[in-house]
């Protein structure tokens, strides 16, 4: 299995952004507007970075504690997530908190509030810590705490996945993985049965939900390289998104998806026939690149939407609702290629090389310091 990008995944993460954006803005839309039916399951596209993440993770960085564990090694992995994930992050709450301060006292009312969402730990659900008010700096910034918990647990969710190294093995522990799901939603009393949209910091469920996707991630990515030589039927990607697509219509079927969504990534990870094709063009491929800045950015955004429609009422525009979902849309596509350009990108290679400069520095007065 190739190890360098796969521009067919990063377009199922772009489509998948899509749609968390859409449920969202569905939920601040009003008449003329008609909230699109499956808009109401929009969050299942956050199940589908889960399993996605992980699956990434595995081929990305599996072979470093397949066979054993070190701490350098752990380190490393962990500055590389940090800096991938953190400054855009970082610079997005910052913002939100800098737009929304004469509301902040009431999002947060305790500084634990603060510290959790600038540590990513607000929805561990680790007592007063995580509340549900201590999610709403950044709204869409839940997920992002609960993958950070399946970061620290990496090494040792790819030395249970790599103990017997068959296709057997890996179908036994994604199984039981969903199996473990299935239960905790059918019996978790707070929502319906196989309803998955649930990310209070108070539970421990958006975690556990998290977590075991991510897993079902690292089992697929072993499993796809077993079948690597194996022919697919050239038309299972183009089933597969349209089972997708038909079970978003239908309210109970939410824990369906989750062995669809499987399926799509395994198809696309082999970047073969139509459907990786369509998500590998340049348009698609590029809502993948900005998806993790639009992700971030399209929540806070939204506290936009009444100013906006006041603007435009006093030009006395009809459908000022409309008029301001298009234009927040556009303005959040903009911002999003800034923030990917400016932050992400630069940042991430900014702090990587930080232990490299760190080093040269000490080195250099080390020297001088010896001269003398």
């Amino acid at each position: 299995m190739q190890r360098y990008e796969i521009k067919a995944l990063t377009g199922l993460r772009g489509v998948a952004a899509i749609a968390v954006v859409i449920y969202h803005f569905a939920n601040v839309a009003r008449p003329p507007v008609n909230r699109p039916s499956f808009a109401g399951s929009g969050y299942l596209a956050v199940d589908l970075f889960f399993i996605l993440s992980g699956f990434v993770m595995a081929m990305s960085y599996g072979d470093r504690f397949r066979k054993d564990f070190s701490w350098p090694k752990y380190g490393e992995f962990l500055w590389r997530r940090f800096c991938k994930v953190y400054p855009a992050y970082i610079v997005v709450t910052l913002l939100a908190v800098v737009a929304t301060h004469m509301h902040l006292m009431y999002r947060c009312v305790l500084a634990a509030c603060v510290a959790s969402n600038t540590f990513l730990i607000q929805n561990w659900g680790v007592g007063f810590i995580s509340s549900d008010l201590a999610d709403r700096i950044v709204f869409p910034s839940w997920s992002l705490s609960t993958e950070a918990a399946a970061y620290f647990l990496f090494p040792a969710l790819v030395m249970l996945v790599s103990q017997r190294r068959s296709l057997r093995a890996f179908s036994l522990i994604a199984g039981a993985c969903y199996a473990i799901l299935i239960g905790v939603v059918v019996f978790a009393p707070s929502h319906p049965f196989s309803h998955l949209d649930y990310s209070s910091g108070s539970s421990l469920f958006p975690l556990g939900r998290c977590i075991l996707e991510f897993t079902v991630g690292l089992c697929l990515y072993n499993a796809t390289t077993a079948l690597e030589s194996r022919r697919m039927p050239p038309y299972l990607g183009i089933a597969l998104a349209g089972a997708a697509f038909v079970m978003w219509f239908i309210p109970a079927a939410d824990i369906l998806e989750i062995p669809v969504f499987a399926g799509l990534i395994f198809v696309c990870a082999r970047s073969e026939g139509a459907l990786s094709s369509a998500l590998s063009s340049r348009p698609i491929h590029f809502l993948g690149l900005i998806s993790y800045s639009l992700y971030l950015v399209h929540g806070p955004s939204l506290d936009l939407t009444g100013h906006i429609e006041h603007v435009l009422g006093k030009l006395r525009l009809p459908h000022t609702n409309a008029i301001s979902m298009v234009l927040l849309f556009c303005g959040d596509i903009v911002a999003s290629y800034i923030l990917y350009e400016v932050i992400e990108k630069r940042g991430q290679q900014l702090l990587r090389n930080l232990p490299s400069l760190i080093a040269l520095r000490r080195s250099v007065t080390a020297d001088i310091q010896t001269s003398i």
